[in-house]
């Protein structure tokens, strides 16, 4: 409770000395700014998903196919 109520002086305090509104001013900003691009940021931010999913499959790939080779199971290798 008393976290609660620090908090809620802070926000007092910032919105009497103008903090607030110069933070409510730089999000409007960053919306307007995010709004011309978001369809670019959803395109790269899937395309590094891919990307990390990708590596991540070649890496159980890769351990896969070690554990076969050292282990003379050469029979195996096809399936992968």
């Amino acid at each position: 409770m008393k976290y609660a109520i620090d908090t809620l002086k802070k926000i007092i305090r910032a919105a009497k000395n103008g903090t607030l509104k110069r933070l409510i001013a730089e999000v409007r900003w960053i919306y307007a700014y995010v709004r011309l691009y978001w369809k670019n940021m959803i395109v790269y931010t899937l395309v590094g998903m891919g990307s990390t999913l990708v590596a991540l499959g070649s890496s159980f790939i890769s351990k896969d196919l070690v554990d076969i080779i050292t282990g003379h199971k050469t029979g195996e290798v096809v399936r992968y």
